[in-house]
């Protein structure tokens, strides 16, 4: 085997060069990795190191309870908002929705970076929006409506007696306080804490209505009666003759319950007053009305064409309101009449029976 006559070994490889040898490195300083996924940002808070980690969860925490800080907050003019205590300063509703708009507008910079904690930021930011919101507006109808109470409140005393502006305020009453008088004097006619009931506010707009009502019932009921009692007696005749509504009782049951309201209250009073006792025309009037409230059934049934069952339904009314009217009045009366409180007693009880006689003579006599 001949040897190489230049000295040099006989390798293939010999003038072979390399390749990356002369590659320019100097991109070496501008070389900039790419970007990390989206993923790997909004996991960020996730991949914390055991030294830190526990430290960065409690802040996390807090940043969750704490919708904005309170720079962030003091950042944004406050506007005073009177809750009902003068002179505390409250952020209103248009603090904080600034508050909420710039967490928002960083949103819309960034939408794939909008974290957990800044969503539940922008949730409790609403809330508390609404709490303050809520606040302030209950404190304006509290106000409003104490300085309309306030408004409201004059002495009716400085009006004449014939002025309608002076007994407004007897015919003040809701429709479930009438209800409720009108109840009591049918299912708990034995007892005697109507006043009471009343809360020292007698109204005359039931017993005027009651008394109306009556009225009319009494004048219909007398006349149905009537046309009965003429068509069972005239069945089958032919003389010719005819029935006839009978208008005068219209006027005869106005002067008997009118009357009776009015007239007896008026003397009640009066005799009340001569003994000084605290009590005044309008709760004698208010008792009375509501005591007439069993009579208006009792129209109603005397229909019946059966002599006695009529006998039954006015002693059974008249019985029912005349022990209301003597049991709420027997206390008072007693205290200032002393030895004479029986015969007043008395004197009530047999007035109310004449009334309860009157209604039935007059009305379902046939």
């Amino acid at each position: 085997m001949s040897s190489n006559t230049n000295g040099k070994d006989d390798d293939p490889f010999g003038e072979f060069e390399d390749p990356f040898g002369e590659i320019d490195l100097s991109m070496e300083d501008t070389f900039q990795p790419p970007p990390a996924p989206v993923s790997d940002v909004r996991n960020k808070d996730n991949n914390m190191d055991l030294l830190g980690g526990e430290n960065q969860k409690k802040k996390e925490e807090e940043d969750v309870d704490m919708p904005f800080s309170t720079a962030d907050l003091e950042s944004v003019p406050a506007i005073v908002v009177d809750d009902g205590q003068r002179g505390t300063p409250v952020h209103s509703k248009k603090s904080v929705i600034v508050q909420e708009e710039v967490v928002e507008e960083e949103a819309r910079k960034a939408p794939g970076l909008f974290s957990f904690q800044e969503e539940q930021t922008v949730q409790q930011t609403r809330l508390i929006s609404e709490d303050v919101f809520a606040s302030s507006s209950q404190a304006a109808q509290t106000r409003s409506g104490n300085q309309q109470e306030t408004e409201e409140i004059e002495d009716v005393s400085s009006y004449p007696f014939y002025s309608i502006k002076r007994y407004r305020g007897y015919f003040d009453v809701s429709t479930q306080d009438v209800l409720e008088r009108m109840y009591r004097p049918v299912v708990y006619f034995f007892k005697s804490d109507f006043k009471e009931h009343m809360n020292d506010n007698p109204d005359l707009y039931g017993p005027f209505w009651i008394a109306s009502t009556l009225i009319f019932i009494s004048a219909a009921a007398g006349n149905t009666a009537s046309y009965i009692a003429y068509h069972r007696k005239h069945h089958g005749a032919a003389d010719g003759s005819g029935w006839y509504y009978d208008v005068d009782k219209v006027g005869g049951s106005m002067a008997l319950f009118y009357g009776y309201i009015g007239i007896i209250g008026v003397l009640l009073y009066g005799i009340l007053r001569y003994y000084k006792a605290g009590v005044s025309l309008a709760t004698v009037w208010c008792t009375y009305g509501y005591a007439l409230v069993s009579y208006i059934p009792m129209a109603a049934l005397c229909v019946v064409p059966v002599e006695i069952a009529r006998w039954v339904f006015v002693g059974v009314a008249t019985a029912i309101s005349g022990t209301f009217i003597v049991r709420n009045f027997q206390t008072v009366i007693t205290e200032v009449a002393g030895m004479k409180a029986s015969f007043l007693l008395l004197g009530m009880v047999g007035v109310h029976a004449a009334l309860g006689l009157a209604l039935k003579l007059y009305f379902f006599n046939y």
